[in-house]
């Protein structure tokens, strides 16, 4: 069931992304919805949030980026 919860976050990430109203850079509304929407992901299977990530475009909040992130403070 999550990974059917999961495909369903992808699939309207890519929808918005595809959206014009929405992909302008610098939305910070998107930004901070997309970003909610991978860390939820992330407590049920940390390789589909680096996939929804990288679906939105942001490869930043994926594991390796953010476990970079962590281990150099």
């Amino acid at each position: 069931m999550t990974i059917l919860h999961a495909q369903t976050l992808i699939e309207q990430a890519r929808r918005a992304r595809d959206d014009k109203s929405t992909r302008h850079a610098g939305n910070s509304t998107r930004d901070l919805f997309c970003a909610s929407l991978v860390g939820y992901l992330w407590a049920y299977d940390i390789h589909l949030a680096d996939e929804l990530a990288l679906a939105l475009e942001m490869p930043e909040l994926t594991e390796k980026v953010l476990r970079k992130l962590v281990e150099e403070k």
